[in-house]
């Protein structure tokens, strides 16, 4: 097997556990080129994180005494490609050429904790060494073997490689080779987990971003430059502190002086100081910061983080004492990233690659695409241009060209779609590169909407030269749809044929619901998804269609006793019991007879709470003939 080896230090702590939520890892592009043309996907990714003795810098014989906190073992999806938007939370303070742009994404398959080096195979413990000691790299290594890796995870993950992505020219193009459906509808009977398999498939796919907003302060004097402390009542607070936008102390004297000294526009470094050896002092920075804020009490600043989670930096002959210090002489050191920052303050913002909206009768094309629609400004109502969710994802899709955007359609069915898409139903046809095949040209109060909100450039690039409003290469619409339901509407053959259909059948998710809920009946407990499919196959039998069948997310696992994991009492008659009866067995007396004791619900609801059977004894019979029960 081939394996990528990575360290991660205590300092990038934040950036390991982004890349672990968000399933991706990079490289700087000055440390990577090795990489780049390597066949990375598919093998396997070892983020070794911590390390027990201090330092993978230590000699290799002193190294393997040693373990590491955790090793997270994954596979590779991706081969290497190159993407220049921010996105871990420490690339929006590095230049361009430091950021993390060469990446690749993984699917995490376990973590190991407590891992002794000398248990590690030589070449592999190394690689991992090197990997510290180089920073920021991972060492590549092939044809091997690792017996924690082969036996427990060989088989455990199945690459999916609709997301796969490609490098090419040091630009991010998504791959014209990708399966992905530009317009899908996920279509099933009620309840069967459409929507919750198309949250899961988008969010593998569509990722949020950050971007950087960069404003200016008026300042009219030189700013000063504080070290503060971030040890309150002998608690390290720093990590509160950076996550809070604040600064805090109990110490009055600090208090007085943030009262007479401290202003705003002021910077400070969050430090934590130590003796070394005893011969010279060390100071590990946090973070760096502006003040934006005194609070009330004066016992604390609110602070616009510039820089945060910094790796350690020991500062020679550099003591930074006590909890707040006006930094004088060792200002060009401590500060000399941010000296050239005085006015000027970088804001993130987190852009969404997804709006959901739920269609339902009425719903409208205003309400989809766009409308004027009234607001108070200035005591008066005046009327403003409002984007509904689909124009709102086109505009940020012609911003953004390099990241993909999706708009989810819950319920299409339940408002008449051609009234709802209008115009926009043309742009559903789509070319060989994904861009809308038939531009449609645009109301004024539209037009003059994107002229204001597009930079000019952009709107130039988009809508005036394809001559018109289109749906681009990067913007996806997918759906759920239930296949027949009380309230909806039929689509007729035009709309159907621009859109792909993907078929959830009735059981096909219940591996999803807990295996141990169950139902008690006549004193004796049975598997629930097997007295459903008993049901249903009663059901069915007697010509019962199957959108009124009972689907396995037809309960939630909170209508199950959180100990006893039984079907609640008050679930069973009030929810459960009322359906059969009221919308499946409502004019099917034959059918009811064959299933119930009792042809009205009141009979069956005064028997069960008297603990009486309300089921015929066929159908008991064929319930325990299917599952032996599970308990008494």
């Amino acid at each position: 097997m081939n394996i990528l080896t990575v360290y991660v230090g205590e300092a990038s702590k934040i950036n390991l556990d982004y890349g672990l939520k968000n399933n991706i890892w990079g490289f700087k592009e000055s440390v990577s080129k090795d990489l780049i043309n390597e066949e990375l996907k598919g093998s396997y990714l070892v983020l070794a994180f911590g390390f027990t003795g201090g330092s993978p810098r230590k000699s290799e014989d002193e190294w393997k005494k040693y373990s590491l906190n955790k090793v997270y073992v994954g596979r590779i999806k991706t081969n290497i490609y190159n993407e220049k938007s921010i996105e871990w939370p420490d690339e929006k303070y590095l230049k361009e050429n430091e950021r993390y742009s060469n990446r690749f994404r993984f699917d995490l398959i376990s973590e190991i904790e407590d891992v002794e080096i000398k248990s590690i195979p030589t070449e592999i413990g190394e690689g991992i060494r090197k990997s510290g000691i180089a920073q920021s790299r991972g060492y590549f290594i092939k044809n091997i073997n690792w017996d924690v890796i082969d036996q427990s995870h060989q088989d455990a993950l199945e690459i999916n490689d609709s997301s796969d992505l490609s490098y090419k020219k040091n630009i991010l193009e998504i791959n014209d080779t990708l399966d992905l459906p530009y317009q899908k509808i996920i279509y099933g009977a009620p309840g069967t987990g459409k929507s919750n398999s198309l949250r899961k498939e988008v969010s593998k796919i569509f990722e949020d971003f950050i971007i950087e907003k960069t404003t200016y302060l008026d300042q009219d004097s030189e700013p000063n430059y504080w070290s503060v402390g971030c040890t309150m009542d002998e608690i390290n607070r720093a990590e509160e502190m950076l996550e809070n936008n604040e600064w805090f102390t109990n110490d009055l004297k600090a208090i007085d002086k943030i009262k007479n000294e401290v202003n705003i526009g002021d910077f400070i470094a969050l430090k934590s100081s130590f003796v070394k050896e005893r011969s010279y002092s060390v100071s590990r920075v946090f973070g760096i910061g502006k003040v934006l804020q005194k609070e009330p009490n004066n016992e604390g600043l609110k602070i616009e983080w510039i820089k945060k989670y910094l790796p350690a930096k020991e500062f020679e002959n550099i003591y930074l004492s006590g909890t707040i210090k006006r930094v004088l002489t060792h200002k060009e050191i401590i500060f000399a990233d941010i000296l050239n920052l005085k006015n000027k303050i970088i804001q993130s913002e987190i852009i969404s690659s997804c709006e959901r909206v739920t269609f339902y009768d009425g719903y409208t094309y205003g309400q989809f695409v766009g409308a004027y629609k009234p607001y108070m400004e200035d005591n008066e109502i005046v009327y403003k241009y409002v984007p509904g969710p689909i124009l709102r994802l086109i505009k940020k899709a012609y911003e953004y060209p390099n990241k993909k955007f999706i708009l989810i359609i819950e319920e299409i069915n339940r408002a008449k779609v051609d009234r709802v898409f209008g115009d926009i139903f043309q742009l559903l046809d789509r070319d060989s590169k994904g861009d809308s095949e038939y531009p449609i040209s645009m109301a004024e109060e539209l037009k003059e909407y994107l002229v204001k909100n597009l930079e000019e450039k952009i709107y130039e690039n988009t809508i005036v030269e394809k001559k018109g409003l289109y749906l681009p290469k990067n913007l996806y619409i997918w759906a759920t749809m239930n296949s027949s339901d009380q309230g909806v509407y039929p689509m007729d053959t035009a709309f159907k044929r621009r859109w792909d259909f993907e078929y959830l059948s009735l059981n096909q998710k219940e591996d999803e619901m807990k295996s141990d809920l169950r139902i008690k009946i006549d004193n004796t407990l049975y598997d629930w998804n097997i007295y459903r499919r008993v049901l249903n196959d009663f059901l069915g039998e007697s010509g019962i269609t199957e959108d009124r069948l009972i689907s396995p997310f037809f309960l939630k696992e909170k209508d199950f006793d959180q100990n006893t994991k039984i079907l609640k009492n008050s679930i069973y008659t009030n929810k459960f019991l009322m359906y059969i009866f009221d919308d499946i067995l409502k004019h099917n007396t034959r059918l009811k007879d064959r299933i119930f004791k009792a042809r009205n619900f009141y009979i069956i609801f005064e028997k069960f709470r008297n603990n009486e059977s309300i089921y015929t004894d066929d159908f008991i019979m064929l319930l325990k003939k299917e599952n032996d029960s599970v308990g008494e």
